[in-house]
This record gives C-alpha cells, sequence and structure tokens, in this order.
C-alpha cells in the first residue's frame, strides 16, 4: 500500500476507535452505524484511490455511486428514481470514456 493510503486507514481507525471507547466509557453517545454507513465502503477506498491518481475515471464515478446511494439512504433522494435513471446515466458515462479514450490514443 502507499503511504497515503496508509495514513488515511490508520487515522480512519484511530477515530473509530476513539469513539468506541469514548462510547464504552459512557462519555459520548455517538452512533457510527447511521443510516447508509455501509456506503463508506464505497466512497472511501475509491477517494484514497483519486488523492494517489489510480484510475481516476472509474474511482471518481464509484465516488458519485457512493455518494448517491448514501442520499438514498437518508432519504434525501427517492431510490426508485436513482434506479430507473441508473442505465441512461450508464450509457451516459460509457459514451464520456470512449468519447475521452479516442482522444488518448491520437
Amino acid at each position: 500500500m502507499n503511504r497515503v493510503s496508509n495514513i488515511v486507514w490508520g487515522i480512519l481507525l484511530i477515530i473509530v476507535g476513539v469513539v468506541t471507547s469514548l462510547n464504552i466509557l459512557e462519555i459520548t453517545n455517538i452512533n457510527l452505524l447511521f443510516d447508509g454507513w455501509w456506503t463508506l465502503v464505497i466512497i472511501i477506498p475509491c477517494l484514497i484511490n483519486v488523492i494517489m491518481k489510480k484510475n481516476i475515471f472509474a474511482n471518481t464515478v464509484g465516488i458519485i455511486i457512493g455518494i448517491i446511494l448514501l442520499l438514498c439512504c437518508q432519504n434525501i433522494l427517492d431510490f426508485e428514481l436513482v434506479l430507473r435513471l441508473s442505465i441512461p446515466v450508464l450509457l451516459i458515462v460509457l459514451g464520456v470514456q470512449f468519447i475521452l479514450n479516442s482522444k488518448e490514443n491520437k
């Protein structure tokens, strides 16, 4: 793993450990498992890869998908509408990718 990746994961683990310890000691009552917490499993690795400049396009798409799913879990976006729009948006993203790849090959 890259040094930046190790630092980010280390900071995240420390934060989770401190918050969990404070909750156990009943100093705080912070709930780390909010609605849609699992979307962070998509967002955080993609964000780290964008920062490390690895496959920026695919990881940016991953971040966007993760954020959309998080907003659906928080009832900010309608999941049914997002689901219906997913195929047209996928076609648009693929079209943009084809255009960008053709410019890179010249």
